[in-house]
Formats: C-alpha cells, structure tokens, sequence
C-alpha cells in the first residue's frame, strides 16, 4: 500500500573546487632519451564534506588509462591512493600527444564496470566486498555505501615535448550523493530510483543511459544522522550515482520495515531531484500509518 506523506527534497552543493593544471616539484629523472618522465601530482577537492559520510576516506585506488590521439587506449596503470592525495610517475614517448584517464574509488567497490574508461559503467548489482574479502553482501550498510564514491579526471591533448614534466590535477566527482533520513528512529530501509543514468562518458563529462537502481539497507545502528534545513534526521539511506550536469527529476519508492511487526511499508518517491557533484536529501516523517 502506498502512504502519502511529506518529504523535503534539498539539493545542495559537494565539492565543487575547479580542475587545476599547474606545475608541481620537477624533480623526476629522465631514463631514456626518446621517453618523456612525467609525475602526476594528484589530490582528491580540498573542500569534502566533514561528516561521517562523503569524506572520501574510502578512497585508496587509482587507474590511469592512457590514449593517443584517436582516443584509443594505449596503456592502463594502477595506483595507491593515500589520504586523498597520489604522487606517480609514468613513462610516455616524447613527440606524441596523448590524453589520460584518472579514476579513483574504493578497491572494496565492485559496482564500477572500468573495462573501458572511457564508458564507465555502473553495474545494476549493488553488491560490495566486504573488508576481509571473503564474501559479497547485497544488504548495504552505511560504510558499504559510502565505498562507492568515487572521482574522476580526463587531461585531454597532453602534448609531450619534453624529457621531463611534472603537474598537479584535482579530481571531482562525477556522482550525486543521495541521502535518505527518517524523523525519530531508523529502520531498515530500500531505495529504488527509476530511470536512472549508468554510464558515464569521461571524455564528454556526460551521464547517460536509463536503469532502474534498487539500494537494500541495513537498519542504522552507529547513531548516524543528516541535517536538512537546521532539523536532524536519522539516516537510514546513501547512494551515489551518476547524474547530469543539469538537474534531473526522476521517480522511485522507500519501502521501511517496521522491526516491531515485520510489516513492509511503501513510501511513493514522485519528484527526487539530482545533479553532478550535488548532494540531494530525501527525508520525512516516513510514519507507519495503519
């Protein structure tokens, strides 16, 4: 059964800093006289949200795709990623122009199909790998959720002249963070949001597609709240997804379950709206009426 009731949608902004393209310290070593030695200084934004959630601490793993002029790809590295920051040093021909994919996530996320990087996809199975590796849970909770963060940059026409180059970049999200609260207690929570875009075209900066996602989560237990508009709320819902630089107005359900009786109550979800690199709130009283 479906129970009307009243909700607040807030978009608010994430980490908004500015790509940066700068110099960093050129102390790298030429090994040979037809590669060009290039560093990569590189750092998550500087201004993250401080809370619990949307802190980026997840964050410990980079993939660097490299493409020619064509866009296609060349070469592929991986790389830690520690306290936001990375510091690397990959070995190019000198005389060619390239362009270079950074991707950054959580090594315990799995819902990032990165085969090409230049399409990334995010796959309909929700499912992360639990720390100890062991085993896959699809009953999320808040930390599993918050490891699929993610960061993104693409340094298009690289013209490589010289033996030795070093610069900086800042990588940005290119996902909406969705947050679910509950006035007075949490419960144990599923989120499903239609149509929702699962491809993410780097080189454009574009989300596309249409999916249905469904995010099953655990009951919150760690005391975890949101605050929307100066009033604080039980979270019982994250999610990040891809989302166009434009604001999108999609639909969905919040379906609760009442631990007291084991009844399932369906909240309908008519006007969520998301955007890149914004944070949208969906919260509310969400009361089992009779």
């Amino acid at each position: 059964m479906k129970k009307k009731i009243y909700y607040i949608f807030a978009l608010a902004a994430l980490a908004l800093a500015a790509p940066s393209l700068t110099a960093c310290s050129d102390d790298a070593v030429e090994t040979d006289a037809e590669m060009s030695h290039v560093r990569f200084c590189g750092a998550l934004p500087a201004d993250l949200q401080t809370r619990a959630y949307g802190d980026a601490e997840e964050i410990d793993s980079l993939v660097v795709g490299i493409y020619n002029e064509q866009q296609i790809e060349t070469g592929r590295y991986s790389f830690a990623v520690n306290d936001g920051k990375f510091d690397i040093d990959i070995s190019l021909m000198k005389g060619h122009i390239y362009n270079l994919v950074f991707w950054a996530q959580s090594s315990k996320c799995r819902i990032y199909d990165t085969s090409d990087l230049k399409q990334i996809k995010m796959l309909a199975d929700d499912a992360v790998m639990l720390p100890d590796g062991a085993e896959y849970n699809n009953t999320l909770s808040m930390a599993d959720a918050e490891c699929k963060d993610a960061f993104v940059y693409v340094w298009k026409n690289l013209d490589l002249k010289r033996s030795i180059a070093s610069y900086n970049l800042t990588l940005f999200r290119p996902l909406a963070q969705i947050n679910v609260g509950r006035e007075n207690e949490a419960a144990q929570a599923s989120l499903t949001l239609n149509g929702m875009p699962d491809t993410f075209s780097t080189f454009e900066n574009k989300a596309s597609g249409e999916k249905n996602f469904t995010w099953n989560f655990q009951e919150n237990t760690d005391g975890e709240s949101i605050e929307v508009e100066g009033k604080e709320y039980k979270r019982i819902g994250l999610a990040y997804v891809f989302a166009p630089n434009a604001a999108k107005t999609v639909t969905g359900s919040l379906v609760l379950t009442d631990k007291a009786t084991t009844n399932k109550h369906t909240f309908s979800l008519d006007a969520v709206t998301m955007q890149l690199n914004k944070r949208t709130n969906i919260v509310g009283a969400f009361a089992f009426l009779p």
